[in-house]
């Protein structure tokens, strides 16, 4: 379970658009998300890295599931399931959804690939973005997620 937001840090009011290319029945683990879990704030993070020492330089994009991770996860991996809705999708379906919306995709346990594009927007004219210069963490840069949300980052170098 994750939110969008620590990862791409794009405004507060940052959509993404989830499109498939090809059908996703259930067995292809389509999208799960949480109704309403958009309307807080994001939920605290850690950020954990062992094996790469310093996060700052922890640059493969393709990888940030692997290093932030919901603080709280494992508590409310339960509660999560319970709301859960799955949205099995047609080919060229597109789901919106608000950045803080808690979601994952499932496993795929078919034969087949779940073939999807991810498109995500921000308010380029966010004071906070403006701010920053619209610096964003697509670079997979995890210390501008600290710097701007201390308050909800933990940084540990341990991995579970």
């Amino acid at each position: 379970w994750h939110q969008d937001h620590p990862y791409i840090l794009l405004s507060e009011s940052a959509i993404s658009v989830w499109i498939t290319l090809t059908d996703v029945t259930p067995e292809m683990g389509p999208l799960k998300f949480v109704p309403m879990s958009h309307q807080e704030q994001f939920h605290p993070v850690v950020i954990r890295n062992k094996s790469m020492g310093n996060c700052d330089s922890y640059r493969n994009k393709s990888s940030k599931h692997r290093y932030i991770e919901l603080k709280e996860g494992n508590d409310l991996d339960h509660a999560f399931e319970q709301k859960a809705v799955q949205l099995p999708m047609k080919a060229g379906d597109a789901l919106f959804f608000h950045s803080h919306l808690v979601h994952r995709s499932g496993a795929n346990v078919s034969d087949r690939s779940r073939w999807v594009f991810v498109a995500r927007y921000g308010d380029m004219l966010d004071q906070e973005m403006v701010a920053r210069g619209w610096t964003t963490t697509q670079g997979a840069s995890p210390e501008l997620l600290k710097n701007l949300y201390p308050h909800r980052v933990t940084v540990s170098k341990e991995q579970k």
